[in-house]
């Protein structure tokens, strides 16, 4: 008897998934656990198994379809045998009506690709959708304050310099401004909340996102319980995501439950940014530039490594104040950086 092969509904928030590449074709004999298909959904890529045993009869939808969950993508079974082809409807383009009965283009169309009339649509990945979602959702319901602060980490950077020789590893800037954040926040647990309707609700762990640009879109990946890490364990926890989040093998999960996250520009020579809240949490920190500035330090002139801070929070949860004091004490840490490589 044929099987339904369907797109697979892996998350609560997902709606559709899309094929990015069959690993099999009709006629095809697989096994229960082969891979089949590899699907795209609104977090992450994700390779589709087989439930079955049997013989690939009939595949409904091409690379590159975006499906609703729990419809039917395949059939598998026994060769020879009769399945439905029916799937929802989707209306096609006067070029792709014209191309499906094997016409050419009118000599209109192509005048009109040669006059510079060839703008290009690019569909949006469901990981750019939902993120293009949550951000409008951000910015329709949170009100947001943004703060900026400078911080003098020059003496940072030669401690990490000293640690990563010795310890023949290699601490980015990005993994310190995280770990500092951690021990900013345990000292401002407005800044690790979530706005409740009528209550906010202070976290009892610091469950850290890192935004990371993937060529599907914007991911922002979830340290959990990154108050409990030293910096090196912070570190390694932080590159396994990022190399995850770009090969496209972030579970679920790892995108979940994020208290507050951090959002670093810096490498393309940003000196102030307005980072948009990820909701429900309570703030986001924006990662700027490092420049050289000259600075008078007990009489003297001296040139000096000055990072910028650009830090937005939803003003339900805390104020103006509240905002600087965290900015204050995240500088504190950065500029006396010893404690942070105990």
């Amino acid at each position: 008897m044929a099987e339904k092969i369907i797109m697979p509904k892996v998350a609560m928030s997902m709606e559709e998934g899309t094929i990015v590449e069959w690993h099999v074709k009709e006629g095809d004999t697989v096994s229960k656990g082969d891979i089949i298909a590899e699907i795209e959904t609104d977090k992450s890529l994700m390779a589709l198994e087989s439930d079955y045993d049997g013989t690939i009869i009939k595949i409904l939808y091409k690379e590159g379809a975006s499906v609703p969950v729990i419809t039917t993508i395949a059939w598998i079974g026994n060769e020879g045998e009769e399945v439905s082809e029916d799937k929802p409807k989707m209306r096609a383009t006067p070029a792709e009506r014209r191309k499906a009965r094997g016409q050419k283009l009118s000599d209109s169309d192509k005048n009109k690709n040669l006059s510079g009339d060839n703008n290009k649509t690019i569909k949006l990945t469901n990981i750019k959708k939902i993120t293009s979602d949550r951000m409008l959702k951000s910015h329709s319901e949170i009100p947001p304050v943004t703060e900026s602060i400078v911080a003098d980490v020059t003496e940072l950077l030669a401690l990490r310099k000293e640690f990563n020789e010795s310890q023949n590893t290699r601490i980015t800037i990005n993994d310190l401004v995280m770990f500092a954040v951690v021990k900013a926040l345990k000292n401002n647990p407005d800044l690790n909340s979530v706005f409740n309707g009528d209550s906010i609700i202070q976290k009892h762990d610091i469950n850290l996102g890192m935004a990371v640009s993937t060529e599907r879109g914007l991911l922002v990946p979830v340290i959990k319980n990154a108050n409990n890490y030293s910096v090196s364990e912070l570190s390694i926890a932080a590159k396994k995501l990022s190399e995850d989040a770009k090969s496209g093998e972030l579970s679920a999960s790892d995108l979940e439950g994020g208290t507050f996250t951090v959002t670093n520009l810096g490498m393309y020579g940003i000196t102030f940014f307005t980072p948009i809240i990820n909701p429900p949490e309570a703030g986001i920190l924006g990662v700027c530039s490092i420049e050289e500035h000259l600075k008078m330090i007990d009489g003297e002139i001296q040139n000096r490594q000055i990072m910028g801070l650009s830090l937005t929070f939803d003003h339900r949860i805390t104020d103006g104040a509240g905002g600087a004091v965290f900015l204050k004490d995240l500088c504190e840490v950065l500029e006396e950086p010893k404690s942070i490589f105990v």
